[in-house]
């Protein structure tokens, strides 16, 4: 965290955490007390090693962690314009955008303050968010019909990796905060949608298509994908289905009708046992290198935009997502 948004921050909850001074001794400042708090929600460190480090008492060390997390503003990232209310109240929330870096900016909205928040160790609350993506986003590729094989309809690809589901949605855009999430989205009538989630239902009128999702299992910001264009969609097995170009889905379908099973546990490579989700991300990296050379008759390599990948017992892969430029297809195993 720079400097600025600290003070910023410092700024607008010295009168919440503020402590008066005794005659027996001077309270903790607010600078301090929130330090504490925000190393201890930033880094996960324990209590014990935050009571060494800022020669504090436990205790003392957890009430101010209890006391300054509560009035806390939360702190969401994003690339634009943002307008923030209360959806129960229609209300307009206290908020600003932090200073403006590589990397964007931290959007900071003040809650209110409530007695509820300090009876409840985890209180829990509800906001709506508006704003608009930008047309340059980092995460977005906005392609052209004359950049698609059919030429008749513009693409629209995500890439979230690294740190660029913040250019997307407002979220805390780090692999240690991990969420479930719904969406719905609505797209002309001609166009299909997809996401890193289960398709929940379709509506369709005369104009538009609304497809409704569901991410039940907790993800990383980086794992959110979203895909729209004209798509095919075609049947591969009971795990797997692909999605693809009218033009480019049976070409798909050929290429990626293989012995999944041969392919992921013995050929090319067997399958090993990973203990450690780092280095799962760089064995599906290679896994994913593997599929796009499969197919030697293809002169030009194939190159994929995003991949998302669960671990299950940390030693099995349940489901992968590969997207390129020709093929998008899913496969839980």
């Amino acid at each position: 965290m720079d400097t600025d948004t600290f003070e910023f921050l410092l700024e607008k909850v010295t009168p919440l955490i503020k402590k008066q001074n005794t005659h027996l001794r001077e309270s903790i400042p607010p600078d301090e007390r929130l330090s504490v708090t925000l190393r201890h929600l930033a880094t996960g460190e324990s209590q014990e090693s935050l009571a060494l480090t800022f020669r504090l008492g436990r205790s003392t060390i957890s009430k101010i962690i209890k006391e300054v997390k509560f009035p806390f503003p939360l702190a969401f990232i994003l690339d634009n314009y943002a307008l923030v209310t209360n959806p129960v109240t229609e209300a307009s929330l206290e908020h600003s955008i932090g200073h403006k870096h590589i990397v964007g900016s931290s959007f900071i909205i003040q809650l209110s303050k409530t007695e509820e928040k300090y009876n409840d160790y985890k209180p829990t609350c509800k906001i709506q968010i508006e704003y608009e993506t930008s047309p340059d986003s980092p995460t977005l590729y906005w392609l052209t019909p004359a950049q698609i094989a059919d030429d008749t309809h513009p693409f629209l690809l995500s890439n979230n990796k690294l740190t660029f589901a913040r250019a997307v949605f407002s979220c805390q855009d780090t692999s240690s905060v991990k969420f479930s999430y719904t969406a719905t989205i609505t797209v002309p009538k001609d166009f299909t949608a997809i996401m890193s989630a289960l398709w929940q239902n379709v509506i369709k009128d005369s104009e538009l298509n609304l497809y409704n999702f569901l991410q039940a299992k907790q993800v990383a910001s980086y794992a959110v994908i979203i895909a729209v264009d004209s798509l095919q969609k075609k049947h591969l097995s009971i795990r797997s289905n692909v999605f693809a170009e009218k033009k480019f889905i049976n070409e798909a379908v050929n290429t990626l009708c293989i012995n999944w099973n041969l392919w992921f546990y013995n050929t090319p490579r067997k399958h090993k046992n990973i203990d450690h989700e780092t280095t799962w991300e760089i064995e599906c990296l290679k896994l994913a290198e593997t599929w796009a050379r499969w197919d030697d008759d293809i002169d030009d390599e194939l190159s994929f935009i995003s991949i998302l990948y669960k671990k299950k017992d940390f030693c099995d892969i349940e489901e992968i997502v590969f997207l390129n430029t020709h093929y998008i297809i899913f496969i839980s195993i």
